[in-house]
């Protein structure tokens, strides 16, 4: 996740990252115990954001691609909770099919990648 994150900002490619969380709304744990992962992810993403009830997704979805790829693109970090993907929602259509390509690796910048984490004095991989 993060390699992909560092490749999104080292060559401008645009990347969606949608990372769990425990149910947010009637947790039986206490707060304490979810890691705020959204702010985490701010310094290292264009935007990162949480979605707040099932039929946001849509909207959500749509506006993280736009950022993702507007301007320099790069990484947008959506933070779903177990509750929230559990809702009924009404709107289901996000895009239009269309057939699905595996995205390539660009070995340039695979290189350019591992050269910088090996010279990086102090490097943070989060997995």
């Amino acid at each position: 996740m993060v390699t992909g994150i560092a490749h999104a900002q080292l060559g401008g490619m645009p990347l969606i990252v949608i990372t769990g969380q425990k149910p947010i709304k009637k947790s039986k744990q206490g707060r304490f115990q979810i890691i705020d992962v959204v702010d985490m992810m701010r310094p290292i993403t264009k935007r990162a954001t949480s979605v707040p009830n099932g039929n946001r997704i849509p909207s959500i979805i749509r506006q993280a691609f736009k950022v993702a790829e507007d301007e320099k693109p790069g990484a947008v970090h959506i933070e779903l909770a177990e509750d929230i993907a559990a809702e009924e929602v009404t709107q289901t259509t996000i895009f239009p099919r269309e057939k699905i390509r595996r995205p390539q690796i660009d070995e340039k910048m695979l290189a350019i990648l591992v050269d910088r984490i090996g010279q990086a004095k102090t490097p943070i991989i989060l997995v």
